[in-house]
């Protein structure tokens, strides 16, 4: 069995990299959790509900210095309001979130997150609303002339019962074996691809460039709202769409649910230190210990240089693909006592093989206050329901192929009884577009001043939108709103950005790869040590079947706790990832 209690050892001992002076203390924890997000805070918060064990044994070290929660991050402002630039929602499906809703009492708290019933948008200089387009068609040339009277969701539907035909899987062990082993149907027609061709092996782009025609495929891009929903990512997986369903979010912001988590863990006395990165770690065979190496980093993202080491009895590494591909796992200094000829747990070459398989994308969010809730009175103004504008809460989305991409209308959300402001966010997009947007973060007098690679404004609490990109902002959305040259938005009183783009993440989402078994890939990523007798495990949303989505961490880090260290499910018949028939 592990220890029991947390404890600290002397030691002197030399590493790949750096040698630790002799008399040096290590501090040592049963559970060494490495990420303060929703992945790693659940581990935390379950790990010290268990019955009869000393929570002083498990530790979350985390690399911001400013805050927690990952890509979860609520800005709030000096008057109370507050803007979503991260993760903003969930639904009721989401069933480990909502078990968890209910076991931190904040089911009272969960508001509904509205859309629209008919979007506003503006396409290739074109403003229209959905409920038009079954009648003026799109400005896309499709090759089929019925597309251009659909909804790219209707469109995306379409595509789907093509590809999957009448062996529609009824529930999610179905759906896990359709995405490895599926095939196209008897009646698909293709110059491409073949009835027998496996889907899982297929690329979505390609698959819709076949179907339907570059037309329809910018369609989908543009007017979709999320380029990342149709790039060439595994076919299988992403012809899975569920039906829409109600948004929910919490009327405090998405990060209460962080903030929650991480008083409750610190309630039970889990240690959480910020402000350290973990740079190497390996596993000593001999002693039956994790060696782990953090750097220290200061609230400004720069390292102070400071080294602390660390052991445990496990280690989990709570983070997405690009955090891990920055950490170095080194080699033990005697080969003889691991139990692997690579000598690596992680990062030999079936570890990269299967952290290969996912797909990184990027994520960019600005998010704007101003005096009075303008786009309500626009010449184009988003198509509310009347309840949503009552509620204050008046979402949207717009969608436009601007670089703004997605608008979200936040509306009135203040906590506090002060003066009325109304957020919005400007803009929400993917893929190539923070590139844009990453231009206008210096002005043109500005000269970059640090590396790329070392720019780590995702661990901050966002940064204020310089004037460059403020003027950009408001010239898009004078166009989404007005479609004239003279500005008529009125100047913001505040307003921040994040760039998901950057390390330590360098996605906001992420996707599966074609050509892979993803059973095998969610169930290797998530215990990677277990075919070598090493108690080394990975969680997140990015090794799940909801990436993207909190659930998709509290998924991956419910999976390893009932699975390796005999926890009771939360729920009850709920598939938490795919798994290789033998496991």
């Amino acid at each position: 069995m592990f220890s029991n209690v947390a404890k600290c050892v002397t030691i002197c001992v030399t590493f790949a990299f750096f040698t630790l002076s002799c008399g040096a203390e290590v501090k040592h924890y049963k559970n060494l959790i490495v990420g303060g997000g929703p992945a790693g805070l659940y581990t935390a918060w379950r790990l010290s509900n268990q019955s009869g064990q000393p929570n002083e044994s498990t530790a979350i070290f985390e690399w911001s210095a400013k805050r927690l929660g990952g890509r979860i991050f609520t800005k709030t402002f000096p008057k109370g309001q507050y803007l979503e630039l991260g993760g903003m929602r969930f639904t009721e499906e989401h069933q480990v979130l909502q078990k968890v809703l209910t076991s931190l009492d904040l089911q009272k708290h969960v508001v509904n997150f509205p859309m629209t019933s008919d979007r506003l948008y503006y396409i290739r200089g074109e403003h229209l609303y959905g409920s038009n387009i079954s009648y003026s068609g799109v400005p896309y040339k499709t090759d089929a002339h019925e597309h251009r009277h659909m909804d790219p969701d209707k469109l995306l539907k379409i595509l789907a019962d093509r590809v999957i035909g009448e062996n529609q899987p009824s529930n999610a062990e179905e759906w896990c074996r359709f995405y490895d082993n599926a095939t196209l149907p008897s009646s698909f027609n293709s110059t491409i691809y073949k009835a027998g061709d496996v889907i899982g092996n297929i690329g979505y782009w390609n698959l819709i460039l076949d179907q339907m025609g570059s037309e329809a495929f910018h369609y989908l891009a543009d007017a979709g709202g999320y380029t990342a929903n149709v790039i060439n990512q595994n076919a299988a997986k992403a012809v899975h769409r569920k039906s829409a369903v109600p948004y929910k979010t919490l009327k405090q912001g998405y990060s209460f649910l962080i903030d929650t988590l991480a008083k409750e863990s610190l309630k039970q006395s889990v240690k959480i230190v910020q402000g350290q990165r973990l740079t190497h770690f390996h596993w000593d065979a001999k002693e039956k210990k994790f060696y782990s190496t953090f750097v220290q980093y200061n609230k400004n993202g720069t390292s102070t240089g400071n080294q602390t080491v660390v052991t445990s009895d496990t280690l989990f590494l709570c983070m997405p693909k690009n955090s891990i591909d920055l950490i170095h796992e080194n080699d033990v200094a005697n080969p003889n006592s691991w139990p692997h000829p690579e000598r690596k747990v992680l990062k030999n070459s079936r570890g990269k093989y299967f952290i290969e398989s996912i797909i990184q994308q990027s994520a960019y969010k600005i998010g704007l206050l101003y005096d009075t809730p303008w786009w309500l009175s626009a010449t184009f103004p988003p198509n509310l329901d009347v309840q949503i504008i009552t509620d204050n809460l008046n979402y949207g989305p717009s969608i436009t192929d601007l670089p703004l991409r997605q608008i979200y209308y936040m509306g009135d959300n203040r906590m506090m009884d002060m003066n009325q402001s109304y957020g919005i966010l400007a803009s929400y997009d993917d893929t190539h577009f923070p590139k844009f947007w990453r231009g206008l973060e210096l002005t043109p007098q500005q000269v970059a001043t640090k590396p790329f690679s070392e720019d780590l404004q995702p661990l901050s609490n966002g940064t204020k939108v310089p004037e460059n990109m403020l003027q950009m902002v408001q010239k898009q959305l004078n166009l989404l709103h007005f479609n004239t040259t003279e500005m008529k938005v009125p100047k913001p009183i505040d307003g921040y950005f994040m760039n998901w783009d950057l390390n330590p993440f360098q996605a906001g989402y992420h996707a599966w790869k074609s050509h892979y078994k993803l059973a095998e890939a969610q169930y290797y990523m998530t215990r990677p040590g277990e075919e070598v007798g090493v108690p080394l495990f990975v969680a997140g949303s990015a090794y799940s079947n909801v990436q993207g989505w909190v659930e998709g961490a509290f998924d991956t880090a419910e999976s390893i706790l009932v699975d390796k260290f005999g926890l009771p499910p939360l729920t009850e018949n709920y598939l938490l990832i795919c798994r290789p028939q033998n496991k």
